[in-house]
C-alpha cells in the first residue's frame, strides 16, 4: 500500500494522541490515592473489615425502609435535567434523597424545585470549580467534582448516580436495594439500555453474565457507569476522579477500579433499570 504524506500525518497524529491517552490512564492509576482524601487503601481495607466484623456495617441491611441518596450533577438546562428529577421522584421507593449539584447558580432550576415542594430535594451550588495548571493543564474539573460534594452531603444507607439527561426507570432503587439485602451486597450493578421504535434495546457494551458476576478485570466493567451502580454508603468515602483528560471517553473506569480496589461484595442484577439520554423517548 502507498503511503501518502496525509496519510502518515494522520497515523502520526493517531498514535500521539493514542500515546497521551495512555500516560492519562498511567497518571490516574498511579495515582489512585490521590482521589481518596487522605486515606489510603490499606487503611480503608482495613476498615471496611472491621466493620463486615461489627453489626454496625449491616444496620442498613436490617432496616425496613432505609434511606437511598441519588445524586446528580446538574449542567444541562432545565428542560432536559426536569425529566431525570420527574425520573426520581416517581420511583415506587419513597425514602429517598434526591442532591443536585450545580456547577453555578441556576435560578430556573431553583424556582423548579421550590414549585415542587418535595423536601426530599436537595439543591447545592458547585463552587469549587477549577483548572488544573503546570504539566496536566489538559485536565480540567469535570462532573466528578460535583458528584463528591454530593458524597459529602448524602446522608442515606446506600447511594446511586444519575447523569441529568438520562433516566431511570420507576423500579430502579427498589429492586436494587432489594437484590442488595437479599443478598448482602455492598455493590450492585445493572444494565443500561434506549428506546428505539418504541422498545426498550440493551445498551451496547452492556454484557449480562449469568453467573452475576462481573469480570473485574476489565477495564469497562462490563460496561458499568455512572448511572448503572447501586452502593452501601462506606463506599461513599471513595471520591470520584476529578480529572478528565479531553481525549479519555470518561473517568468511570477510573472510579470503579478504586471502588473495586477494596473488594466490594458484588454482583450484578441483569435488568435495564436506567434509560441512556431521556431525549430519545421524545423521539
Amino acid at each position: 500500500m502507498l503511503i501518502t504524506k496525509k496519510l502518515y500525518l494522520n497515523i502520526e497524529e493517531t498514535l500521539g494522541r493514542v500515546a497521551r491517552i495512555e500516560n492519562s490512564i498511567s497518571f490516574l492509576y498511579d495515582n489512585l490515592e490521590l482521589q481518596l482524601q487522605g486515606h489510603s487503601l490499606a487503611d480503608l481495607l482495613k476498615s471496611l473489615n472491621e466493620q463486615r466484623e461489627s453489626r454496625k456495617h449491616w444496620t442498613s441491611y436490617s432496616k425496613k425502609n432505609p434511606k437511598i441518596s441519588v445524586i446528580i450533577p446538574v449542567s444541562r438546562s432545565i428542560e432536559v435535567v426536569t425529566s431525570a428529577i420527574d425520573s426520581v421522584a416517581a420511583q415506587t421507593y419513597s425514602n429517598i434523597e434526591l442532591i443536585l449539584v450545580t456547577e453555578s447558580e441556576n435560578k430556573d432550576l431553583s424556582s423548579n424545585i421550590k414549585k415542587r415542594r418535595d423536601k426530599r430535594i436537595l439543591l447545592i451550588t458547585n463552587s469549587s470549580k477549577s483548572k488544573v495548571s503546570g504539566e496536566w493543564a489538559n485536565w480540567s474539573v469535570s462532573g466528578g467534582s460535583s458528584r463528591n460534594i454530593g458524597l459529602q452531603s448524602m446522608s442515606g444507607d446506600f447511594f446511586t448516580f444519575l447523569d441529568d439527561d438520562d433516566f431511570m426507570l420507576p423500579q430502579k432503587i427498589e429492586k436494587c436495594l432489594n437484590f442488595a439485602k437479599s443478598n448482602n451486597l455492598e455493590f450492585v450493578g445493572h444494565l443500561e439500555g434506549f428506546e428505539k421504535n418504541g422498545k426498550i434495546e440493551l445498551l451496547r457494551g452492556n454484557k449480562i453474565n449469568k453467573t452475576r458476576k462481573f469480570h473485574s478485570g476489565s477495564v469497562d466493567y462490563l460496561g458499568l457507569n455512572t448511572n448503572t451502580i447501586f452502593m452501601h454508603k462506606f463506599y461513599s468515602r471513595i471520591k470520584w476522579p476529578i480529572y478528565n483528560y479531553k481525549n479519555m471517553r470518561g473517568n468511570d473506569p477510573v472510579y470503579l477500579r478504586l471502588i473495586f480496589a477494596l473488594n466490594p461484595i458484588y454482583a450484578l442484577l441483569p435488568e435495564i433499570l436506567v434509560l441512556n439520554d431521556f431525549s430519545n423517548l421524545k423521539k
